[in-house]
């Protein structure tokens, strides 16, 4: 997406969609809302709403594309991650791979 050229939903499609859904399904209603009552629009409000919003609305629209709900597939991601995170990066290979990174290439320099 480095090269993309700036609010082209052609060439940034799925940036520009969230964007999109963003703006018409949350700030819109929110700003109408608050002007109608008459309310000023703070950052501490606006984050409630939001929390609100993602919890009754975002995470529990079905995707289009994939046809399920989003914020499931995203728990089940976690899960996994966390269990590849948990094998790996708590292993002692990742511990020497770390320890060979930072040691040899400084050895290497002193060595010139």
């Amino acid at each position: 997406m480095g090269n993309d050229k700036p609010y082209r939903a052609k060439t940034k499609g799925k940036v520009e969609r969230f964007i999109k859904y963003l703006r018409e399904s949350f700030f819109v209603p929110l700003y109408a809302t608050a002007k109608q009552s008459r309310q000023e629009l703070d950052l501490a409000t606006i984050n409630i709403e939001c929390t609100k919003w993602l919890n009754e609305v975002a995470n529990k629209r079905i995707h289009q594309t994939t046809k399920r709900i989003s914020a499931e597939l995203l728990k089940k991601e976690r899960e996994v991650l966390a269990i590849m995170y948990n094998s790996y990066f708590r292993s002692s290979d990742y511990k020497q791979d770390v320890i060979y990174s930072i040691v040899v290439p400084q050895a290497r320099l002193n060595s010139i």
